[in-house]
């Protein structure tokens, strides 16, 4: 009798992933485990169910990669099985701008990294409006992960900005406040 854990295996960064291999038979068979060949070591592994389970704790990405599982009783041919887990993330953030304060005439860019598996989308918002929907600004451009804004007014500039990376595994949200200062008469 076997079951075991799929021979493919998504995880998700920064989650718990268990991994099963359980065989039967008189005696019970020893379960080993391995990464690659070589011995699977670090404080974020454990083991339950008698060796049956593998635990990664908390998962990343240098957990990807084939783990096999191999058992054996001593008596018939040992058995093993190969389990190659891919890791998934959320967005999380590279870089991200903060609240700024510049003065008429200047110009600003904010910028927004994020990282994910599979790569986030980035979506730019002004006072809670998808920017390719809020009032018309030509002097407001975004390119990629960039939004400028040039040639600062104090009374159609001065705003929230905020910008989303999105996945199937969550998103990762930032808003930030552009503050024009009128310069002195």
């Amino acid at each position: 009798m076997q079951y075991t854990s799929p021979p493919s295996v998504p995880a998700l960064k920064d989650q718990k992933l268990e991994l099963h291999c359980i065989y039967g038979g008189t005696p019970l068979p020893d379960i080993t485990w391995s990464k690659r060949g070589s011995k699977i070591e670090g404080s974020h592994f454990t083991y339950n169910n008698y060796g049956k389970t593998l635990v990664i704790n908390k998962v990343d990405f240098s957990d990807e990669g084939v783990y096999e599982c191999t058992a054996s009783n001593g008596i018939g041919s040992q058995r093993t099985h190969a389990m190659e887990v891919k890791v998934n993330a959320a967005p999380f953030w590279i870089e991200y701008p903060n609240d700024t304060n510049a003065a008429e005439g200047e110009t600003v860019s904010f910028k927004c990294i994020a990282s994910g598996i599979p790569e986030p989308k980035l979506q730019w918002f002004v006072n809670g409006v998808p920017i390719e929907k809020a009032p018309t600004n030509n002097r407001r451009k975004v390119e990629g992960s960039v939004l400028t804004v040039t040639d600062l007014i104090e009374t159609v500039d001065t705003s929230v900005f905020q910008c989303n990376a999105s996945n199937v595994h969550g998103y990762a949200f930032r808003d930030f406040y552009l503050n024009v200062l009128k310069l002195p008469p």
